[in-house]
């Protein structure tokens, strides 16, 4: 069974940090580290779910995150997909091994263009 944490930056440092996800009564997003001894308020827009897969580099791959080739990691229809849409993407089981993450579209948007 995977592991379900997420990604995201930190609203006041821009520092990414990972953990369990939750969201208070008023609509504040935080994440808390695995351990449980550490909470951060976070950006709820860089929210990413780990896919429980890693790239070929041993990477843990997060939604959001950018291959070289195919394009973005994201979750449509029940399942992880990667590619620039819907239409042209691939299931992520089936090409991550191959899959070499050079970013997210939260810092390096200008990789989805090229």
């Amino acid at each position: 069974m995977r592991e379900i944490k997420f990604r995201a930056q930190c609203s006041t440092s821009r520092q990414w940090v990972c953990g369990y996800f939750c969201k208070d009564y008023v609509g504040t997003s935080y994440i808390t580290s695995i351990d449980g001894v550490d909470t951060w308020v976070v950006d709820e827009k860089t929210l990413g779910q780990i896919t429980g897969l890693k790239d070929k580099n041993g990477k843990e791959i997060y939604e959001g995150d950018i291959d070289i080739i195919k394009g973005k990691i994201f979750f449509y229809d029940g399942a992880f997909l990667v590619g620039n849409s819907v239409s042209d993407a691939e299931l992520l089981h089936t090409y991550y091994p191959y899959l070499h993450v050079v970013g997210n579209i939260h810092e390096n948007p200008e990789l989805l263009n090229g």
